[in-house]
């Protein structure tokens, strides 16, 4: 997706004060009323750029809806911006690293060498969404990197190169083994320590 793509068109009808509502802001030159919770109190902006913080998070999270189609049964619908900001439990350098496969296509090196057909800003925005991914939930690195290979496997396939599909098969092959072998890891660690 484009910027282009993500913004407010600048016409008329979008124009003043109290035209946008949730976390469109408002279009009247004035930032300091951008921000309104749901219930219509202004947050107080001091600074431009504004301060992405809890109390930020906080004022924007008001407007998340729970009337909405459940999909996933038992699981939260929506995480909170509150929520998505703490990183205090979060190894960044650990997921920076398990993700490196993934930017490594940009330069068509390593194991997902054939994905650089998906561009470097697709290969850049699923290489953010994974350290963020593994770096709030470890467990999560199979999934991520199974995603990625999968999106990369379907941009191949429209493409028609046989030999490049087959070589990320065999690396997501590789990958699955890896994965499999960590949880045989983790289960005999787990129950080591559980018989003490």
């Amino acid at each position: 997706m484009d910027d282009e793509s993500r913004k407010v068109p600048d016409v008329v009808q979008f124009q003043g004060n109290q035209t946008l509502c949730g976390i469109g802001g408002n279009l009247d030159n004035n930032y300091k009323n951008d921000v309104v919770y749901r219930n219509g109190t202004v947050f107080q902006i001091t600074n431009n750029p504004v301060k992405y913080d809890a109390a930020f998070n906080h004022a924007e999270d008001s407007w998340i809806t729970t009337n909405f189609l459940e999909l996933r049964p038992n699981a939260p619908a929506c995480v909170t911006g509150e929520q998505a900001s703490n990183l205090t439990n979060c190894d960044s350098q650990n997921a920076a690293t398990v993700c490196a496969p993934i930017q490594a296509a940009m330069s068509e090196d390593g194991p997902f060498s054939d994905c650089y057909v998906l561009g470097n800003d697709t290969i850049q925005a699923m290489y953010d969404n994974c350290v963020y991914d593994v770096c709030h939930a470890p467990e999560q690195k199979c999934n991520v990197l199974q995603m990625f290979a999968r999106t990369c496997q379907a941009a191949l396939d429209r493409l028609v190169q046989p030999p490049a599909l087959i070589r990320v098969l065999l690396t997501f092959a590789i990958y699955v083994r890896i994965c499999y072998k960590i949880i045989i890891a983790l289960r005999l660690t787990y129950t080591a320590f559980s018989m003490f």
